[in-house]
């Protein structure tokens, strides 16, 4: 029984997982996400962040960005998000 905090971190299996804990989803709060910038579009964070969306989940921060060593481009980071009803997405104030 929920509340639960799902944490993703499997490099471009995140929809088949979502699919797979529909159930889950209802009693979730958080989820954390490791989400890609340089990978194959499939695998690309925009994505991944409409689908949540559908899902009724949105970004409400984001930590540890990582960098290619090789020229400094942007490859990933950690993004966490809620229930799009929960308190801090209330209002229609953007600051």
């Amino acid at each position: 029984i929920g509340p639960f905090l799902i944490k993703f971190d499997r490099h471009g299996s995140d929809f088949d997982i979502l699919e797979g804990a529909s159930g889950t989803l209802g009693e979730t709060n958080l989820i954390v996400a490791e989400v890609y910038n340089l990978q194959s579009s499939e695998k690309r964070f925009p994505r991944f962040f409409l689908h949540l969306e559908d899902l009724g989940f949105r970004c409400i921060d984001i930590a540890a960005p990582l960098f290619r060593s090789r020229d400094g481009a942007f490859s990933q980071i950690n993004m966490f998000f809620v229930r799009d009803d929960e308190i801090p997405f209330a209002g229609s104030s953007v600051l």
